[in-house]
């Protein structure tokens, strides 16, 4: 009978796929989180809607559209989400 240790890794194996890791990957520093530094955009039904109507002017050629809304509404960030979104769906139009 051997004593001797599994060459097998403990953090995981190429030929397991399923294994998991046992080591974690160090987390960012707090001040740098896009949580803690607002650095994302969640798509609300509003921005959703707004997406579609762009995707809309986009198929039928519209040349403009205004978007309207009372001051502290997020126009700016819905449009920041549509950039993105253009820029992930059609990039030739966001160039």
């Amino acid at each position: 009978m051997s004593t001797a240790r599994p060459t097998r890794p403990l953090h995981g194996n190429i030929a397991d796929p399923f294994k998991t890791s046992n080591i974690l990957s160090p987390s960012p520093p707090f001040h740098l989180h896009p949580l803690t530094r607002r650095h994302y955009r969640v798509a609300t039904a509003a921005i959703e809607a707004l997406v579609d109507l762009v995707n809309h002017c986009l198929r039928v050629r519209i040349p403009g559209a205004l978007v309207y809304a009372r001051p502290r509404m997020g126009k700016t960030h819905a449009i920041d989400y549509v950039a993105l979104h253009l820029a992930i769906h059609n990039p030739v139009v966001s160039q």
